[in-house]
């Protein structure tokens, strides 16, 4: 964010020097015998952008309740320990949830290890994200839904799942488009390439 500082040519001084240059006052002199006018110059002063604050502490947010999600999906999977889904989670579940806590540690202590850390969390999360999505549609592929077939039957009839699979497909793409734009802010962002210096 930058501010204007109103300041004479006099009392300029630079954000790389911050001592002041000493020049002789520019005055225009009015016509009519009044007293000279000093010009006033506008300077551009940056924020700085070095510290937690942001989208980067909107990130740390997000990642503190990913971990929560991902402790609490480690143990409602032990309940449906025989689904192939459920498997996945046991495994992709504690890594993420131990991922994110440690991204948030280090970025917190402004380390550029946090940097790493969230690079890889989130790339295990997005195989995690998209593996969810394939292993129940290549285990069940003969049914993936149920629904009456009429109004005025009981009978229960099946979708294939080869009617779900541009719904797959979709899903596939959003898990990696996102997880990708969360890496780029890490990647390109002056305020973590500012803050994450150590």
């Amino acid at each position: 964010m930058s501010h204007l500082v109103p300041t004479k040519k006099s009392q300029q001084q630079t954000v790389e020097n911050p001592t002041p240059q000493p020049t002789a006052p520019e005055t225009v002199a009015p016509a009519g015998g009044q007293a000279p006018v000093q010009q006033v110059q506008y300077i551009v002063v940056q924020q700085s952008l070095k510290g937690l604050g942001g989208w980067l502490t909107f990130f740390l947010v997000c990642f503190g309740l990913a971990s929560i999600v991902c402790t609490t999906l480690f143990f409602a999977s032990m309940l449906a320990l025989p689904a192939a889904s459920a498997i996945v989670t046991l495994i992709f579940a504690p890594i993420l949830a131990a991922g994110y806590i440690a991204s948030i540690v280090l970025i917190s202590l402004q380390k550029k290890l946090g940097k790493i850390f969230a690079l890889i969390t989130l790339g295990i999360s997005g195989v995690y994200s998209v593996l969810a999505l394939i292993v129940p549609y290549m285990v069940d592929n003969t049914k993936t839904g149920a629904y009456l077939c009429s109004e005025h039957s009981s009978r229960v009839c099946y979708w294939r799942s080869e009617d779900t699979l541009p719904l797959l497909v979709s899903g596939i793409m959003v898990a990696i488009i996102v997880h990708v734009l969360i890496a780029l802010y890490f990647i390109i962002s002056r305020r973590v390439k500012e803050t994450l210096v150590d």
